[in-house]
């Protein structure tokens, strides 16, 4: 064997052998939204994700209501619930991006106070994660009334 031959067998062994085999995504990465289909007690759930290597990196979980307020930038005086939305909307957002998606979505534990709430997150995080299984980025509605 030439001296090129070796050199051209050494570079392809090392290129095989540091070939990682790459483990597919279930769900592509993107922005995805979805949102109930209508209002309850006046407000309408809506989940903002972004996902990125199978994984929640990014969430927004809230409510608006016919004006276009937010439930998480209310007080006590706009809106009186123990616990305030303040406090369980970000833990809400917490517990989702913490949760494992892959291979499958495991949810999220319902936050005492706010389990409704917690349903109609379970539901939209089901939505987008459908959607994003095929890249889907439209807005996804979501009938709570029927799950």
């Amino acid at each position: 064997m030439n001296k090129n031959n070796i050199l051209f067998l050494g570079i392809l062994i090392f290129l095989l052998s540091s070939c990682e085999e790459k483990e597919d995504n279930i769900y592509e990465d993107g922005n995805y939204y979805a949102e109930t289909l209508e209002y309850s007690y006046g407000w309408k759930a809506f989940l903002e994700v972004e996902i990125s290597d199978d994984a929640f990196s990014k969430v927004n979980f809230d409510y608006v209501d016919m004006k276009g307020n937010l439930k998480s930038e209310t007080n006590s005086d706009t809106y009186s619930m123990e616990p305030h939305p303040v406090v369980w909307l970000p833990q809400y957002e917490e517990l989702l991006i913490a949760s494992s998606i892959s291979p499958e979505f495991e949810g999220v534990d319902a936050i005492s106070g706010a389990t409704g709430s917690g349903n109609n997150l379970q539901l939209l995080a089901e939505a987008v994660l459908e959607a994003a299984k095929i890249g889907d980025t439209s807005k996804q509605i979501v009938d709570v009334t029927e799950k």
